[in-house]
Formats: C-alpha cells, sequence, structure tokens
C-alpha cells in the first residue's frame, strides 16, 4: 500500500538505500523506443500502472499493465518483462498482444510483396518484410521517437517513401522535417523542413500528397494543422506547404484558405486533372469562438483556393474520390468531443457526404456522430469504407466501427467482425497489389489486417 502518493518511492529514497533496483530490473521490449529520449527527471508515462494481479496458483508471478503494455514478473517483482512483444532477432520484433500503439496508417509496397511501413504515434515508423508477421523500427539513431503520421511511398517511384515527424524530441532534430527513403523504408536521408528554422513547439502534419509539378519532377505537399485544435486550444494551423526539390526547400500556398483557421486534415488530386485539388480543413476554436473548417478546391496545384459550400459541415476529417469517377467525391465529417444533446443538434452536420459534381452540392448518405474516415475500393468504386469514431469517451458511443456500403453509399453494414476494438478506429488502408486486402489503424491496438469478402 503506497501513501503520500508514492512520494517515498522517487530517487532519494532509493539513493539512501545501496543495492536497491533502480529501473535496471525491467525489460520493456519495443517500448524502448518510446523512453529512448526521456530521462528520471522527465519520467515516461508509459509506466502509468493500470492493473496489477497476482497468480493464484504460482504466488511469485505478478502481472501489470501499463498504458502501453503488459509486464510479467516470475520472482515477487524483482525483475520484470514485457510479454506483448518478442525480440525475435537484433532490432526486430513480433507482437504478441495488443500493445497500446495508436496507428496512423498502413503503407504497402506498390512493388515489393511484403514490405509493409507502419506510421504510428508516439513511436515513428516501423518496416516489416514479411507482410506484417514481424517487423523492425526504422530511422536511425532516435529519430523513430515522433508522431509520423504524414507518410507514403511515390507510386511512380516505388522505392522512395516520404515522412514526416511531429512532436519528435527536439535534441535529435527531427520534428518538423522531412525524412526520404530511396530503399524502401530501409534507411532514411533528413531533408529540409516546412517550417525553416522555426518549428513550432506543436504541429500535426496530416497529409502527404505527391503529383507531377507543372515544370516536371515529382512535387510533394503537406497538410499541417495546430496538434490541439482538437482539444480548445486557439489553434489557427499551418495550411498546404509545397516542395518542388525532394523537400530541401519548401514554400507555403496558403492563397484563398481562412487565415482563422488553415487547420487542413486531408489533401487529395484529381487523377484525370493533376492540377486539380481539394484541401479538407477541420474546425478549432479562437477567442472563445468556434470556427469552422470546410472543403476547398484548386485548380493550378494549390497556388490559389476556393472555399466550396458543404452545407452544414464544419469539421471535415477526410477527403475522398471516386477511381474514374473523380467528379465523384466523399466527406468525412465530424467534431471533437459531444454530447448526445450537442449531436441531436448537429445531425445534419456529421457523417459522410457525396457529391456527384465535383463538389459543389453535397448529399448526406451515413449520419453519425463522428466519421473520422472514408475511403472508396480501388476495385469496384461502388465499394465505400467509412469509419465512425466515438468521441464521447465511451458514453453512448451511437454503433462506432467500420462500415461498408456496396452500392455507393446507397446503404450500409458495419463490419466489425474481428476488430479488437471498434470505437477508437483512425483509418483504413488498401495494398495496392491486393486491394482486396485491408488494413486497419486503431488508436490504442495497433494494425489489424482483413480481407475483402466478394459479395
Amino acid at each position: 500500500m503506497l501513501t503520500r502518493k508514492g512520494e517515498c518511492w522517487r530517487d532519494p529514497f532509493w539513493a539512501a538505500r545501496p543495492g536497491q533496483p533502480q529501473d535496471e530490473n525491467m525489460e520493456i521490449g519495443m517500448m524502448r523506443y518510446k523512453t529512448a529520449s526521456l530521462t528520471r527527471d522527465r519520467p515516461c508515462f508509459s509506466f502509468d500502472v493500470r492493473a496489477l494481479s497476482l497468480s493464484a496458483s504460482a504466488p511469485e508471478t505478478i502481472y501489470f499493465t501499463s498504458i502501453h503494455a503488459v509486464y510479467r514478473s516470475a520472482d515477487a517483482g524483482r525483475h520484470w518483462r514485457a510479454i506483448d512483444n518478442a525480440e525475435v532477432a537484433p532490432e526486430r520484433w513480433r507482437g504478441a498482444g495488443d500493445s497500446n500503439v495508436h496507428g496512423n496508417g498502413v503503407h504497402c509496397s506498390p512493388r515489393d510483396a511484403g514490405v509493409v511501413i507502419f506510421a504510428a504515434a508516439d513511436n515513428g515508423l516501423w518496416r516489416s518484410a514479411d507482410g506484417g508477421e514481424s517487423f523492425s523500427p526504422v530511422l536511425s539513431g532516435r529519430l523513430h521517437h515522433g508522431d509520423a503520421n504524414a507518410s507514403g511511398f511515390d507510386p511512380q517511384r516505388p522505392d522512395v517513401f516520404y515522412t514526416i515527424l511531429s512532436e519528435a524530441p527536439k535534441a535529435d532534430g527531427a520534428s518538423g522535417f522531412l525524412h526520404r527513403s530511396g530503399d524502401a523504408g530501409v534507411s532514411f536521408v533528413k531533408m529540409g523542413s516546412p517550417f525553416g528554422d522555426s518549428i513550432p513547439a506543436e504541429f500535426s502534419a496530416n497529409a502527404l500528397l505527391l503529383r507531377d509539378g507543372a515544370a516536371g519532377g515529382r512535387e510533394i505537399l503537406l497538410g499541417l494543422a495546430s496538434a490541439r485544435r482538437m482539444f480548445s486550444a486557439e489553434a489557427a494551423g499551418f495550411g498546404v506547404a509545397a516542395s518542388s526539390d525532394e523537400g530541401r526547400t519548401w514554400a507555403f500556398r496558403n492563397d484563398g484558405l481562412d487565415p482563422a483557421n488553415r487547420n487542413v486534415t486531408a489533401l487529395v488530386a484529381d487523377p484525370q486533372r493533376p492540377a486539380r485539388l481539394f484541401a479538407g480543413v477541420g474546425s478549432t476554436q479562437s477567442g472563445g469562438r468556434d470556427i469552422a473548417g470546410g472543403l476547398y478546391r484548386s485548380e493550378d496545384g494549390g497556388l490559389r483556393w476556393t472555399r466550396l459550400a458543404t452545407g452544414a459541415v464544419r469539421h471535415i476529417s477526410a477527403v475522398a474520390l471516386s477511381p474514374g469517377k473523380p467528379a465523384t467525391l466523399y466527406l468525412a465529417a465530424g467534431g471533437g468531443k459531444y454530447s448526445d444533446e450537442q449531436y441531436e443538434r448537429e445531425r445534419e452536420s456529421r457523417g459522410v457526404f457525396r457529391s456527384t459534381d465535383g463538389g459543389e452540392s453535397w448529399t448526406q448518405i451515413l449520419a453519425v456522430p463522428c466519421a473520422g474516415f472514408v475511403a472508396v475500393s480501388p476495385r469496384d468504386p461502388r465499394v465505400i469504407y467509412a469509419i465512425s469514431v466515438s468521441m464521447n469517451w465511451g458514453k453512448h458511443p451511437a454503433n462506432p466501427g467500420v462500415y461498408r456500403s456496396g452500392d455507393g453509399g446507397g446503404t450500409w453494414q458495419r463490419v466489425n467482425h474481428g476488430l479488437p476494438i471498434n470505437d477508437r478506429l483512425v483509418s483504413l488502408d488498401f495494398d495496392p497489389r491486393d486491394p482486396a486486402v485491408i488494413w486497419c489503424s486503431t488508436s490504442g491496438a495497433g494494425f489489424i489486417r482483413g480481407r475483402e469478402i466478394a459479395p
């Protein structure tokens, strides 16, 4: 039993008692990458004990769960070992359970079967060469630690992969800089930053778009937001940044975006008209008032933006175009935390919406409190997937999870079988080599692989 909130267990207490363990008795597995930049003066919240259990049949065996992993001691707490992941070879890991990993997307190589790169909040990038059976941290040294969100392979150059880390330790010099790989994620080179030498203390890179530039060559566009906009912070966001030289130099392209709200959450391009881009913007607050987001369209590669009318929609989480019919667009719309009463008032502004005229008009096709993601199957434009997220922290989650439509959004069916959690889903990604394979990123249970069942 602890008194004084555990103060007697701090370092001064142990320092006066030679021979007592001070962290050396813990094998924390893959989570050592989470804690590499932390110190005793800045302890890791990963060891926040959530539950403790004693074995009835083996009194020396004790288990505890932290916010990130499960640990076991076989000698009454003298030594501990993480048991939900295993190092099968040096720097190569295999998951044995649902460690609390926040997934930010799964990227399958357009060419090499088995090569998959997992983007994770706080834990950076992890690479698999065997289809996800085992994985290794990538980005050398301590650059792995950070929020990897805006990432992706270049379909025209299958060995090229980009990512930008946000909220990485400043001492590493990684935060805010694009990193480029020319060997399908085996190694990375640090490029430039959209922010130059003035990296914001908190920002979120939400979208990465690759396109053919007007002057030839590939162009990289990033959608950048303020990291705390979902938590009632006064945050205007940063907008769209573009680079035409592999990320060495950058320029912002915000002409036409609302200066009070440039929290870009999504970027997509029309494959038939590469200069036509769409940018989704989330909601934020300023001066105690809500500022709605919206959808913007550009006809010149993002040099100028025009706001499109989206009715009551205030917060856009994701944008998707229909393959072969880019005039058909889908929006996932939601927002931050909500009450049941608030949802009833805002029902018309939340859910999945469809436009068949390039974004000029919209129809709600799925009414859910918070649509966090929408995607169209690459092999059948009639098949649409959407994610409904519970944002009122478990109270009346209103049937969260994955929804599937096989008729372009006319009817929907929940398809949650096999998902370890269904109220904390983040995104869905298709394997470009086999679009029937779908990866789901979760907030708390890592990544799940599924397969679409043919109708």
